[in-house]
């Protein structure tokens, strides 16, 4: 509706010179309040401030904490994507002066996190601003090479004259677990397509394969060849003195300086008043913020909401799905808290909601997933192809990982950006199970064998052939093999089939790069895995402008599953139908219970808080479901499962 058809209506000439006057000055507020709190949040930072990260014992993220992480001021758990927007807001931001980090122990950051971290850095310091690092050490009795490939992106690196740099050769030793189980009278049975997919190869291998070796190697040598074209750029010294840097590491702080590894050796309290030197400016007129308080104050770069007038133009939508998909892929719910995990119901959901969504242009996936079950990742697969038939664009945005089912569920999107480190591909399959009865005889476990024929007749062939094929107890024989490798076969054909579909590329170019293998994204690029490099804000970019969406308009961007408080889920209990369930994205009862299990973390054990909470059933009967079964599962020893539980062991 315009405003000319508003006065057609509502003739305002026709009212009373009071009633204009308000009626002006609501219509003046309604415009002007928007960019009356652009100001308040620009000026909400004092002239000289000097951000702050400190990243020591901090656990870097995709998934934001749950809202028990929040109540309780967890502040060990950062939010990538916070700590980039926050960099990048800062860097436009003519009040900050400066940006100072901290690290030490505890730096456990993924390569790739560390790539797109280091890129906004990068970014910030391109802005003309003052980047410093001080570290308590590079790497005690450990090698610190990823801490200080992020670290070498800084202006300068300062360390105490305890402090060392150790920087070593890439290294991995692979453990095979194989003899492990055989004490534990566990047997691995298990298939793979093909001879790359390696992960089968650390339960039934005792050394490297051929084609592991090869992969190893390869992965191994790219990323040192990154990490040290990044070093060699940002400290401007020579790819060969950086080489013979790291066979000659670990350095102390002296010989660090000497090599030009970093830029002095001071104490913590030493690089601040350093730091007020070098912006020549009183300790006294200087203003220290926390990133994380930082993006508070000045507020998400793409969470304003659409002022409603501008919502009133025919057509016009700015808003952008952010899905974030972190974890193992599996059926029912996804987990939350320190260890997510994407269930193909909440994704599935989450999807059926913005699909009916007309003001949702577009959507992108943010992957982060070692893979997972075929059918899960082929069930959300589905909904993004939907989406897209319902008009959405789709942009795929990987993070540290997205392999095998994490490739599966993104590949049909428009566009797939990854770091260069991202470790993706891995397009295989692995099928099998593990033969548990040695173990169970070891714990005296027995079990005696009984089937829906005569009671005292063994059955045929054909019967014994299907009803022991996912049993744990019972070997395959060559006909279950046989089915084993067949179903094998279909989903490998399956997953190629498909890559070689939506990325536009033959069959037999899919076969050269499947067969199981993991790439990293520059290597991905390379062979039109992915279509350009680059992080989470670039993803959005990369949305924004294929749904047509105008480049000088910050999108409004929603982040889906929308939080469900957990007040409502007490008061609103499970949902009543399938609409409201899809409509709050996840299964309220059951996230209840992950984030109660937060608590018992902090006051002990779960078993406990469990018992604490049962009294609280009365609430709601969906309450008292949930805590019993949580109850139950607790006090189930492990060794009976495992003995009883006829499951198949299947991995992307």
């Amino acid at each position: 509706m315009s405003l000319a058809r508003v006065g057609r209506h509502f003739p305002i000439h026709k009212l009373p010179h009071r009633d204009k006057v308000a009626v002006a000055v609501t219509l003046a507020s309604l415009v002007l309040l928007p960019i009356l709190k652009k100001l308040k949040k620009f000026f909400a930072i004092r002239n000289n401030t000097i951000l702050e990260l400190d990243l020591r014992d901090k656990l870097i993220v995709d998934t934001p904490p749950s809202p028990i992480h929040e109540i309780f001021g967890e502040d060990h758990i950062f939010v990538l994507s916070e700590l980039v927007e926050a960099l990048d807001l800062a860097a436009k931001n003519k009040n900050i002066r400066a940006l100072i980090v901290r690290v030490g122990k505890g730096f456990e950051v993924e390569y790739a996190n560390i790539q797109e971290l280091r890129n906004a850095v990068l970014r910030f310091k391109s802005s003309g601003k003052i980047t410093m690092i001080y570290a308590d050490t590079f790497g005690e009795l450990h090698n610190a090479v990823g801490l200080y490939y992020f670290a070498s992106v800084f202006n300068a690196i300062y360390l105490p004259p305890s402090g060392t740099v150790s920087i070593q050769h890439l290294v991995s030793d692979v453990p095979f677990i194989k003899g492990t189980l055989e004490k534990l009278g566990l047997s691995a049975k298990l298939g793979q397509r093909r001879e790359y997919k390696n992960f089968a190869n650390t339960l039934t291998e005792e050394s490297l394969t051929p084609a592991h070796r090869e992969s190893t190697h390869s992965l191994l040598t790219t990323v040192f060849q990154q990490i040290v074209d990044g070093i060699s750029v940002d400290r401007n010294l020579d790819r060969d003195r950086i080489i013979s840097a790291f066979s000659k590491s670990p350095f102390p702080a002296s010989e660090a300086l000497r090599e030009g590894l970093i830029d002095g050796i001071m104490y913590s309290d030493e690089v601040y008043d350093h730091l007020h030197e070098t912006l020549d400016l009183s300790p006294k007129k200087s203003h220290f913020l926390f990133a994380k308080s930082f993006l508070k104050t000045v507020g998400r770069r793409y969470q304003n909401k659409t002022p409603f007038y501008i919502q009133l133009a025919p057509n016009y939508s700015r808003k952008i799905a952010l899905i974030i998909a972190e974890g193992d892929i599996h059926l029912g719910e996804g987990g939350k808290g320190d260890s997510p995990s994407i269930g193909s119901d909440s994704l599935v959901a989450t999807l059926k909601v913005i699909i009916k969504d007309p003001s949702i242009k577009a959507i992108v996936l943010r992957v982060n997933s070692r893979g997972g079950g075929y059918v899960p990742s082929d069930l959300i697969y589905h909904e993004i192809v939907r989406a897209k038939k319902a008009g959405k664009k789709v942009v795929a945005s990987f993070g540290n990982f997205a392999a095998s089912g994490g490739y599966f569920i993104a590949m049909a999107a428009d566009k797939i950006l990854a770091q260069p480190g991202t470790l993706t591909g891995s397009i295989g399959v692995i099928y099998g199970k593990f033969l548990t009865k040695e173990l169970c005889k070891k714990i005296g476990i027995t079990h005696d064998f009984a089937w829906n024929g005569p009671v005292d007749s063994r059955p045929p062939p054909e019967n014994y052939h299907s009803g022991t094929f996912y049993s744990t107890l019972h070997d395959y024989d060559e006909r279950q093999l046989r089915t084993r490798e067949d179903l094998l076969d279909l989903m490998y054909e399956d997953f190629t089939n498909r890559v070689a579909q939506n990325r536009g590329l033959s069959r037999n170019q899919v076969e050269d790069i499947a067969k199981g293998r993991v790439w990293l994204g520059s290597q991905a690029l390379d062979f039109g895995l992915v279509d350009k490099l680059g992080g989470l804000d670039d993803a959005i970019r990369e949305a924004q402008q294929l749904s047509g969406i105008p480049l000088n308009v910050t999108p409004e961007v929603v982040v889906y599953p929308k939080p469900f408080s957990l007040l409502q889920k007490i008061l609103k209990g499970p949902p009543k139908n399938s609409e409201e369930k899809q409509k709050r994205g996840s299964g309220g009862v059951m996230s209840l219970v992950q984030n109660f299990g937060v608590i018992g973390s902090w006051l002990g054990t779960f078993k406990m808080v469990s018992g604490m909470l049962t009294s609280l059933g009365d609430l709601q009967p969906a309450l008292k479901v949930a805590f019993a079964q949580t109850q139950s599962a607790l006090k189930s020893s492990d060794a009976e499962l495992l003995c009883t539980a006829p499951e198949m062991y299947m991995k992307f």
